[in-house]
């Protein structure tokens, strides 16, 4: 400081460059009106006599007050600073300075200062922090604006990953444009969903960020500087301080705000939930669910926040499976009353058992597929599937048992105000048939119930759950089989053939639990009516419509129109033997020296013959009263299950086309009674043997070959006749398009290649290519066992060099090490030697300057010491004269009294002469 004040009075003040540089005085503007004592002022402070503790409680007072404005001032600059990064690389910049400089500022304590300036930049940095993650409230509030704004039908519209849109994107530069909207699309995140998670996104892109930074933080290191010579002990505290504390403290501010932040979120999305819930049941469940599991995608590591969410999934699960099967279960909960099995001829085994659920139970099935799929593959996860599992268990069990108990009151009631012994009598069926009350025969309610049972075990099969539990749908299977009251094998068949039927369907299997989300059973229709279908006619008949029957009895005994067909593997289309098509004859060819191809009959065809020509004449004839055939209408279910694009009824003038009787319609019944009607016994034949099954009993060098029709004259001249043509003119019509048909059969001929030479080329095309496959694989194996060994040469040289890389690095580091504790030591060393030469050499002027001083003050003591002397000598002198003067003057006046006394006492004595005064003083 004595140095400092000594600079001031070393030149003018207006002359130090420092001043002269300050643009604000404008001295080049102003210095010219300036006078002398301006110009040349130069302050005068001394410093000589400045004590030492003054000096130093001078120094302490300014640098007290010059740290509490470097604070201060750091503070309002780190206010202006909205970037996290920015603050924490000014840290960094900050301490860096201070720890290397800091220590050579005189007054300050670094330890202090440094405190200081870790609490201004961590209590900004707290600040930031706090701010990014609370803008997390900004992704509830793009939700409620939604949810506000919702508009159903359309602001939960989902867009199809298959639309003609997809085409037109853009696919280059690695088609990421596409993937995120097939990405966007396979979970289900249209406009309204996209907007919240890519501001959670942009949010947790900001939190990333921050603990970036945190970890940065962490693993700095700030003792790296070679001039450092201070204690390791106080290196060591200064990293915890700055690379373990401050860290931490930021992470646990960040936990802490982190999990209150979710925690709001989490109580907006609830209150959200159930205030928006009751306009739209189910919509904005879905909505809410995609939500919180796209948040829960992007979850920070916190163990605290892996709960976010979860309390609100159950009961958006239940709302999902409600508002998906709320309208399947009203629409299936209808077929309860149904008092006829649709499709009892399909059933199979002795007993005859179902082996195919009812249509109501394949549209349930069905329906609650698509509904899957139009409500989003992504929502069906195991727990969604496991919940929707339960919830239909539990209504359908509770629907179908509530209806089996009004239907057990009513038959009780009924029972009771039947007749005496039982039965009961046309005329009262008559009464209470014209009365609306149905009469339930017990046969087909029997059908009914085992029809039921089988439904019911589909269904256990369809939504098994993982634990099993008795609920309404078990109770309901073991009501069904105290009413059924089946033997053990027929129970056991019958759910054996529930459980094939499901695992055929393929619909969800243990290894795949989510694969009932997809549409697959759309596909199952041949599966379902194949065996309806193959009982379908080959062509159409015409029929006249027959009133309905008013007797139930009749009703009764009528049995439906279904074939039973022998085999499940038989054709579509019955197979037609013999001559079918006439000969095309040529220029020159007669009838009888064309050949064509004629299978072979047996006696049973010709019996089969005579059986269906009976048949068709008694059909011809008109009916004697108005009873009702045996084939019985199908129910509207069957027939909506079965109408096919194109399998329309024609009507020509008040006539119904339908189809016609086939052998195998017309045997449908084949256990009816002898006793019967001849029409009824004509029915209920058996069907006749397939082609197949006459060709299983003859060696197979005699089996009859299979007839291909080309051409079906009979189908083509029936249906031209049913659009009004003659018989003429549609065998006319018939004989054209046969005509035409030969002749591009010719043209065909000629131009085409026959089979065997096809077969050939495929076949040498097939050994080439398979040649060339075995060929091409060798190569390939080849090339990849030589790849293969190149490449773990190649990799042994990479881990030898990262062997040796990591050794370099390890000695490298050593070295350094080593060097750089020399050079600590060696500078300690340095260091300790300069205070040895300070300390000598300040002991030398120590000595130096209090020997000098002491002779100094001993010659200085001398001196006054003899002035002294000669002072007090020259004072006694002084004060000696001064006593004697004063002594003469009192002798003087003494005397002149006395003479004065004397001569007025001898006035007459005589005048003496006076003596001189220089004898008087000369006597004194």
């Amino acid at each position: 400081l004595s140095g400092a004040l000594a600079g001031l009075k070393a030149k003018p003040l207006l002359r130090d460059e420092a001043i002269r540089e300050l643009e604000g005085l404008r001295l080049d503007v102003c210095e010219r009106w300036f006078g002398d004592e301006i110009l040349f002022f130069t302050p005068y402070i001394r410093h000589d006599d400045l004590g030492g503790s003054f000096a130093v409680e001078t120094l302490k007072g300014w640098a007290k007050k010059a740290s509490e404005v470097l604070l201060e001032g750091l503070c309002k600059s780190l206010q202006r600073m909205n970037d996290f990064k920015t603050v924490v690389e000014l840290r960094t910049r900050i301490l860096e300075i201070w720890i290397k400089e800091g220590g050579k500022a005189r007054g300050f304590d670094p330890s202090i200062l440094l405190d200081g300036l870790r609490k201004v930049i961590n209590e900004r940095l707290v600040q930031l922090l706090e701010t990014r993650v609370k803008k997390l409230h900004l992704v509830a509030t793009d939700v409620e604006g939604t949810l506000g704004s919702w508009r159903e039908g359309i602001t939960d519209k989902q867009e199809s990953i298959w639309e003609a849109t997809m085409l037109d994107m853009e696919i280059t530069y690695g088609a990421t444009l596409f993937k995120q909207e097939v990405l966007a699309r396979t979970h289900g995140r249209n406009d309204a969903i996209s907007r919240p998670f890519k501001g959670y996104q942009a949010w947790r892109q900001l939190v990333d960020e921050i603990v970036t930074f945190i970890e940065q933080l962490k693993k700095q290191r700030w003792d790296d500087d070679l001039e450092d010579i201070e204690d390791d002990l106080i290196l060591e505290s200064r990293n915890t301080l700055l690379s373990k504390d401050d860290p931490n403290m930021l992470q646990d501010h960040l936990d802490t705000s982190l999990e209150k932040a979710y925690k709001d979120l989490h109580e907006k999305i609830a209150s959200m939930l159930a205030s928006y819930e009751r306009e739209q049941i189910g919509s904005v469940s879905i909505y809410i669910l995609r939500i919180i599991r796209d948040i829960r995608t992007e979850l920070p590591k916190n163990k605290s926040l892996q709960s976010f969410g979860l309390a609100l999934v159950p009961l958006l699960h239940e709302r999902l499976a409600s508002s998906t099967s709320e309208e399947l279960i009203k629409s299936y909960s209808r077929s309860f009353l149904k008092k006829k099995v649709a499709g009892r001829s399909l059933w199979e085994g002795n007993p005859e058992l179902p082996v195919q659920p009812s249509p109501a139970t394949f549209k349930l099935l069905n329906g609650l597929t698509l509904a899957m799929a139009n409500a989003g593959n992504d929502l069906w996860s195991p727990t969604a599937i496991a919940v929707l599992k339960t919830h239909l268990r539990t209504e359908l069990g509770r629907s179908w048992l509530g209806t089996l108990k009004d239907q057990e009151e009513k038959a009780a009631s009924q029972t009771n105000g039947a007749t005496t012994n039982g039965e009961v009598g046309p005329e009262e069926a008559q009464e209470e048939q014209s009365n609306g009350v149905e009469v339930v025969d017990p046969v087909h309610r029997k059908e009914v119930l085992v029809q039921s049972l089988f439904d019911v075990l589909l269904l256990q099969s369809s939504f098994e759950l993982p634990v099993a539990a008795d609920d309404e749908l078990q109770k309901l299977g073991g009501e069904l089989e105290e009413q059924v009251d089946l033997e053990s094998t027929s129970r056991k068949r019958l759910q054996q053939a529930a459980k094939d039927y499901w695992k055929r369907t393929g619909l969800c299997s243990s290894n795949n639990i989510s694969a009932m989300s997809t549409i697959r059973l759309t596909f199952l229709y041949p599966h379902l009516f194949r065996s309806i279908r193959a009982g379908d006619p080959a062509t159409n008949s015409i029929r006249t419509r027959q009133q309905t029957p008013t007797s139930p009895r009749q009703c009764s005994n009528s049995r439906r129109g279904f074939a039973t067909p022998s085999k499940r593997r038989d054709q579509r289309f019955i197979p037609r033997h013999g001559k079918a098509v006439e000969p095309f004859l040529h220029e020159g060819e007669t009838a009888e020296g064309t050949k064509v191809f004629t299978p072979e009959e047996n006696p049973k065809d010709e019996k089969i013959k005579d059986v269906k020509q009976e048949a068709s004449e008694k059909e011809a004839k008109p009916p004697k009263s108005e009873n009702p055939s045996s084939t019985a209408p199908l129910s509207e279910e069957t027939q909506a299950a079965l109408r096919l694009p194109g399998d329309e009824e024609v009507k020509i003038s008040g006539v119904e086309i339908e189809g016609a009787p086939t052998p195998l319609e017309q045997a449908a019944a084949n256990t009816a009674d002898k006793t019967a009607p001849p029409l009824e016994t004509v029915l209920h034949m058996p069907p006749p043997e397939t082609a197949e099954q006459r060709n299983a009993a003859k060696p197979p060098h005699l089996q009859t070959p299979p007839y291909v029709h080309h051409f079906d004259t009979y189908t083509l001249v029936q249906r031209v006749e049913s659009g009004g043509f003659t018989n003429d003119q549609s065998i006319t019509t018939m004989k054209a398009v046969r005509g035409l048909l030969a002749l591009n059969l010719d043209v065909a001929r000629e131009g085409l290649v026959s089979k065997s030479d096809v077969e050939n080329e495929s076949y040498l095309f097939r050994a080439a290519c398979s040649e060339l496959k075995t060929e091409i694989q060798n190569t390939r194996k080849a090339h990849e066992e030589t790849m293969r060994r190149e490449r773990s040469l190649l990799q042994h040289e990479v881990d030898i060099l990262n062997q040796k890389l990591t050794q370099e690095l390890l000695r490298l580091k050593d070295e350094l090490k080593g060097m750089f504790d020399d050079r600590k030591m060696a500078v300690r060393t340095e260091q300790r030697a300069m205070e040895s030469a300070i300390q000598e050499l300040n002991y030398k002027i120590t000595v130096g300057l209090n020997s000098d001083s002491k002779s100094e003050v001993e010659g200085l003591r001398w001196v006054l010491t003899r002035r002294s002397v000669t002072g007090i000598l020259f004072m006694a002198f002084m004060v000696l004269s001064s006593l004697r003067y004063a002594s003469y003057k009192s002798h003087e006046e003494e005397t002149k009294k006395k003479k004065e006394a004397s001569l007025k006492a001898d006035e007459s004595a005589e005048d003496l002469p006076p003596q001189g005064a220089a004898e008087i003083l000369t006597a004194n």
